[in-house]
C-alpha cells in the first residue's frame, strides 16, 4: 500500500496521465468553434475652443474656455469554425485520446513492476538474512572445532596440519559473513526507495522465509 502510494515512478506515470489528458483536450480544441472577444476603452478631451468662440463665464466671474470629456467603449464577438473535410482535426483528437489512455495502461504497468519488484526485495531479505544467520552459525561452530583441535595438539593427538586447516576453514566462513550483511543492507535501501521513503526513515525488520505462509 505504501509502495503504491508513495512511489515515485508511480507519481511520475500519475503526472503523464494528466498531461495527456491535458493534450487530448487541447488536440479535441479544433473540433469546436473558436470564439474571440476584444475589447477596449478610450478615454479622450476636447478643448472648450472646438464647441465655441467665446470663453464661457464661471462662478467665481471669470471667463475661460471649459473642455469636455468623452469614454469610448468598444466590444467585439468573432467566431469561426473550421470544416475537418478530410477528418484532419477528427484524426488528431481521436491519437491523442489513445496517447491519454496508453498511458494509463503504462501506469498499470509500472504499479504491477513495483509491487513485484518490493515482494522479490522483501523475499531478498528474508533469503539473505537466513543465510546470513547460517553462516554466523558456521563461523561459531568452526571456533568451536578450531578450539578442539587446538587442544588436540596440545596433546600431541593433532598435527599442525589439522590446526592449519581448520583455520582457513574459519576464515573463508568469516570472510561470507559481510557480502550477506551488504546484501541485506542494500536489498533494505531498494525496499525504502520503492516505497518513496528516505533509507534511514524506514525499519525492516525481516525475518526468515520459513515463517512465510
Amino acid at each position: 500500500d505504501r509502495a503504491l502510494a508513495d512511489n515515485l515512478d508511480i507519481a511520475a506515470a500519475v503526472a503523464r496521465i494528466d498531461q495527456a489528458d491535458a493534450q487530448a483536450k487541447i488536440s479535441s480544441a479544433a473540433l469546436f468553434p473558436l470564439v474571440t472577444m476584444n475589447d477596449s476603452t478610450q478615454r479622450s478631451r476636447s478643448p472648450g475652443t472646438a464647441s465655441t468662440q467665446l470663453p464661457q463665464k464661471q462662478d467665481d466671474g471669470t471667463r475661460r474656455f471649459n473642455g469636455s470629456y468623452r469614454s469610448v467603449n468598444t466590444l467585439g464577438l468573432n467566431a469561426s469554425y473550421e470544416l475537418d473535410f478530410w477528418g484532419k482535426n477528427r484524426d488528431t483528437s481521436s491519437a491523442a485520446r489513445l496517447q491519454a489512455e496508453a498511458t494509463r495502461y503504462d501506469r498499470d504497468v509500472i504499479q504491477i513492476s513495483t509491487v513485484a519488484s518490493l515482494a522479490n526485495s522483501y523475499f531478498a531479505v528474508l533469503g539473505a538474512q537466513d543465510r546470513l544467520r547460517i553462516a554466523r552459525d558456521n563461523v561459531r561452530i568452526a571456533s568451536d572445532v578450531l578450539a578442539a583441535i587446538k587442544a588436540r595438539v596440545a596433546v600431541g593427538t593433532a598435527s599442525e596440519l589439522d590446526l592449519a586447516q581448520q583455520e582457513s576453514v574459519l576464515a573463508t566462513q568469516r570472510a561470507s559473513i559481510p557480502t550477506l550483511e551488504q546484501t541485506v543492507a542494500q536489498t533494505r535501501n531498494l525496499i525504502a526507495v520503492l516505497v518513496g521513503q528516505a533509507p534511514e526513515l524506514i525499519d525492516i525488520k525481516g525475518g526468515s522465509l520459513t515463517s512465510l505462509r
